[in-house]
């Protein structure tokens, strides 16, 4: 173990904790928001080392909110998104190693976290996870706290940070992926480009590639994990109403004057 190592690890462990129900395992509070130890580490050595760039597209999203979908090469076919799309805080967790480097890949450069702003599944018992999940103590908790960063920086600085909400890619995804698009100041030259792209990033076409069958590009993470439903309501099937109110009350309460609605 290195000296930078063994100095992260002692800082991590005078760390407030807290055991996690939802992803039964220890977990750290750093800068307001929750990660286990592992997490933490390539966080913190992200943080320390890299240098941005103003090329650069970091696709930021929290956990299991579709962000799978925007890849859109036909790469996808060999492998699962998340091997071309780096995600920065889980490289340790590949165990081949990824198809870029987040240090020495090529301008412009495009990778994925789901890291909340400021430091840029396994079957649980659901009335547990709501707890877990209103309370704050999970992986890249606070979800509220994390998302609100992103939605506050979204307005300060739209030219560098475009906030998209899943149900809007839902109702009109054309829109959507050509506001995306023209964020990137790659704007699609004709309707047929469009539908193209719209295609090949589908949620059935990506579910139903042989590599996202079976296989596992993260430790423990099996590929067909990423890919669910991909409806919007699909809760309606397992969460009781008392559940509904309080994740109804938890989100009027932390969302409460920012604008912001989801």
């Amino acid at each position: 173990m290195s000296d930078n190592e063994e100095a992260m690890d002692k800082f991590i462990e005078q760390l407030p904790k807290a055991f996690s129900n939802w992803d039964k395992m220890e977990l750290y509070r750093w800068e307001g928001f929750w990660s286990n130890a592992t997490i933490l580490k390539a966080a913190m050595m992200f943080k320390a080392t890299f240098k941005s760039d103003p090329s650069d597209v970091l696709l930021a999203s929290s956990m299991k909110t579709g962000s799978i979908m925007q890849d859109n090469k036909d790469l996808l076919v060999k492998d699962n998104p998340h091997f071309h799309v780096p995600t920065i805080e889980a490289m340790n967790y590949f165990p081949k190693t990824p198809a870029h480097d987040v240090y020495t890949m090529p301008s412009p450069r495009l990778f994925h976290t789901h890291l909340p702003y400021r430091r840029l599944e396994n079957p649980f018992p659901l009335e547990e996870a709501v707890e877990s999940f209103c309370n704050g103590v999970h992986i890249y908790g606070p979800f509220f706290e994390h998302v609100l960063e992103y939605w506050e920086e979204s307005k300060k600085n739209p030219q560098k940070i475009l906030f998209l909400k899943y149900e809007d890619l839902k109702i009109d995804p054309k829109k959507e992926v050509a506001k995306i698009a023209l964020f990137l100041e790659k704007p699609f030259g004709n309707e047929q480009d469009l539908e193209i792209v719209l295609k090949k990033c589908s949620l059935e076409r990506l579910k139903n590639l042989e590599v996202n069958k079976s296989g596992s590009l993260l430790v423990n993470v099996s590929n067909s994990s990423f890919f669910r439903k991909g409806i919007v309501g699909d809760w309606k099937n397992y969460m009781t109403p008392e559940m509904k109110e309080q994740i109804d009350k938890i989100t009027s309460l932390k969302l409460e004057g920012s604008g912001l609605e989801l």
